[in-house]
């Protein structure tokens, strides 16, 4: 009997064996879980697909041979082919991520589909494995060793980003197609964002994209979220320097494979003592997101193809600092709702229709005064695009509206006699925009493989400023002539590119060349500043008209494909060019300890550089090398003060299994600003160049269905002791953090 029972179970495995395989797909790179896999036999009946998680199982015909082939198959990823005798056998199968050519770059994995249809241009892309479970903060940590990146930390840990030398009001941010600066400065503060939550960071370089907006002087920040994702329940806690705590709880579910619903809770705080006393900076971020994604047709891949998707992020940060008797309390509410696909007998769609709420408290001592500063602001956008496509070529057209309601109020009162002073300005802007975009693309000819591609856009600009509320008195309006009144600015830009894809062999050649007109119209900021005299520059002058940047960018790149049994898997080289030459420069100043802000406007300025960077992967792409170098020359060091003009970086990336380590090491040169002074005359104030090395591993684990990271990260190895106003600004930092999946 025992025999037969043997025998029984044999006849099953064998029965089981020959019916079916199983398995999960992954990222030969990172090790990720990959979706949407399409998986099936060479000439045989049916498939399977994979699901979030990467798991699949594949119903296998009898009698199928052992050398029958299994195809797993992804727009992303390069096609698996594996014997069906091996596929019974494993367990785990990797793809690699494809090489995708978008705009003037190559870029790793997903193609950021904005850019497709914007101009080519110079983009870094941060895929989330290159920074998901390395223990950093949040989304200005992990940006600061970037090649083109200056990220600047003021006391309340407000973190704003620099591109290419440029200031950060030169610079947009997106997060999931919304448009994140604030309507009165145009900044926007990275650490706001949970870095957990995204797929990928697209860094775009440069004044040359015409989607963006006006303002997008210096490049665009594109942050991608994940909306489906591998897991139900994640938990993640870091603590560390500062006495810093962080922890975030994200659920996710899926219904009938259409509907993905999201939800994330993210709560922070630290504390940052000075050197020289017992005083201490206290920050804490409370953070709300929600996604929901429905997918039209299931079958659908990706994550935005045929889709309606609703999102709303309400974050709040709390700054105190009791050595200056500072407070503040800022809290951003965006609500978007955003559909892709068709409308009516109307094809290629994408509308963007989104809700922003900022609400800032400041409260300051300043010598011997007061300071109470409110800003609430309310923006309605709506973002319509159209594309229509041929054989060889594909036309863009957007129209983008906006209406800022905005109430700013400043009280300052003298603790010592009480006399209290106000200023204040109740203001609608109104802004429009449209553009149309046109690519032409046909082969090289002459028997060559390539492809050359010719592009051009124009975009027209028009912004309205129109006061409300009871006029300013006569005394407000003598020192703020741009308070009162309606003003209306009008600029038309156009942008040309050229481009050129080449391959020979297993070689990849790509060269572009841009040119074209950005102007950026002055922020509500702007109209609460004074003009102030020329001083010591009799070319400055005082206006506020639009700012302007003719930028030309050249970028030529190279890559080797993969080669089979070399140790070197594959290598990329990247060069790029260019010259912003500036008219009618807006420089703002802050005079010693006051609030009040002035500006003065120099007729020219300019920028130039150069950047360079080099990756090479090895031993079937588990270990990446890269090392990058910035050079700028920067004209006016009070127009863009205190930016590195030289810039170094060196990275080393490996995986083994479950097993990561991440250490980069950069350089920057000394940062040099103009500042003026009481009497009108200019200082200069440098800070000392500096190099440090940050460290990062971490290990993953996986028990049932419970997958558990735990991550070590240490940053700025080689301590500095370089302080500001009493805090350490490039002190050695040390985190480490815990994940959970289920």
């Amino acid at each position: 009997m025992i025999k037969f029972f043997w025998l029984g179970g044999l006849l099953l495995m064998q029965v089981l064996w020959a019916q079916s395989i199983s398995g999960v797909v992954l990222n030969r790179q990172s090790g990720e879980a990959i979706a949407d896999v399409n998986i099936y036999l060479i000439n045989g009946h049916g498939g399977a697909v994979s699901d979030a998680r990467g798991n699949f199982r594949l119903e296998i015909p009898p009698g199928s041979a052992d050398e029958s082939i299994v195809v797993f198959d992804h727009i992303s990823y390069d096609t698996l082919h594996v014997a069906l005798k091996k596929a019974r056998v494993t367990r785990a199968f990797y793809l690699r991520p494809k090489i995708l050519k978008s705009g003037g770059i190559v870029v790793e994995g997903k193609k950021p589909a904005d850019m497709e249809q914007d101009l080519p241009v110079s983009i870094n892309t941060l895929e989330a494995r290159s920074f998901e479970g390395k223990g950093y903060i949040d989304v200005g940590d992990l940006l600061r060793t970037e090649q083109s990146i200056q990220i600047d930390e003021n006391q309340s840990g407000k973190k704003t980003i620099s591109l290419r030398g440029g200031n950060a009001d030169d610079v947009i941010v997106f997060y999931n197609g919304i448009r994140m600066n604030s309507n009165y400065d145009n900044g926007f503060d990275l650490g706001l964002l949970n870095i957990e939550d995204l797929r990928q960071i697209e860094v775009i370089k440069g004044s040359n994209t015409a989607l963006y907006g006006a303002e997008a002087f210096s490049g665009v920040i594109n942050l991608v979220p994940r909306v489906r994702r591998d897991h139900q329940l994640r938990f993640i806690q870091k603590f560390g320097s500062y006495n810093s705590g962080d922890w975030s709880l994200n659920l996710n579910h899926t219904f009938a494979g259409r509907l993905h619903l999201s939800y994330n809770l993210r709560r922070a705080a630290s504390q940052k003592s000075y050197t020289d006393s017992d005083d201490a900076l206290e920050n804490e971020i409370t953070q709300h997101t929600a996604h929901a994604l429905y997918m039209f047709n299931p079958q659908d891949k990706g994550d935005a193809a045929n889709s309606l998707s609703a999102m709303f992020i309400d974050t709040r940060l709390d700054y105190s600092n009791i050595r200056i008797l500072e407070g503040l309390n800022d809290r951003n509410r965006i609500y978007s709702l955003r559909y892709r696909g068709d409308l009516g007998p109307t094809r290629n769609w994408l509308i963007t229709a989104s809700l922003q709420q900022l609400q800032s408290q400041h409260d300051i001592l300043l010598l011997k005064d007061v300071l109470n500063r409110t800003i609430n602001s309310a923006s309605y956008r709506l973002d319509a695009r159209k594309t229509f496509e041929g054989n060889n070529w594909r036309l863009i057209g957007a129209y983008q509206a906006e209406q800022s309601n905005v109430l700013f109020e400043d009280s300052r009162q003298d603790s010592l006699s009480g006399a209290l002073s106000s200023l204040r300005l109740d203001l609608i802007r109104v802004k429009q925009g449209g553009v149309i975009i046109s690519h032409f693309n046909s082969p090289v000819g002459n028997g060559l493989p390539g492809t050359i591609q010719v592009d051009g856009s124009y975009r027209y600009d028009r912004v309205s400023d129109i006061p409300r509320g009871a006029p300013p008195d006569s005394l407000t309006r003598a020192l703020y002539p741009a308070i009162d009144g309606k003003r209306t600015w009008s600029e038309s830009t156009f942008k040309v590119a050229f481009q050129l894809n080449m391959t020979s062999g297993a070689y990849n050649y790509n060269v572009y060349v841009n040119t074209g007109l950005n102007a950026r119209f002055p922020t509500v900021a702007n109209r609460l500043s004074r003009p102030i005299s020329p001083g010591t520059n009799p070319l400055a002058g005082a206006n506020r008209d639009p700012e302007k940047n003719r930028s030309t960018e050249l970028g030529f790149q190279m890559e080797r494909g993969e080669s089979n049994g070399s140790l070197i898997d594959r290598w990329k080289i990247n060069l790029s060019y260019f010259k912003n030459l500036y008219q009618n420069k807006i420089r703002n100043f802050r005079v010693g300890f006051s609030s009040r802000a002035l500006y003065d406007n120099i007729p020219t300025a300019s920028i130039n550089g150069l950047e360079l960077s080099a990756l090479l992967w090895l031993f079937r792409e588990r270990l990446r090398l890269e090392g990058t170098l910035a050079d700028y020359d920067i004209s006016e060091k009070a127009a863009f003060p205190l930016k590195s003009d030289f810039k170094l970086t060196a990275g080393a990336f490996f995986r083994w299994r479950d097993f990561s380590a991440q250490i980069r090491w950069f350089s920057a040169n000394e940062q040099v600003g103009w500042f003026r002074g009481q009497d009108g005359s200019f200082s200069e104030l440098r800070l000392k160049p500096f190099s440090n090395v940050n460290l990062h591993l971490s290990q993953t684990l996986s028990l049932w269905h419970i997958r558990s990271r735990i991550i070590l990260s240490a940053q700025n190895l080689i301590n500095d002791e370089t302080e500001l106003n009493g805090l350490a600004i490039r002190d050695r930092r040390f985190y480490m953090a815990l994940e959970l999946k289920y």
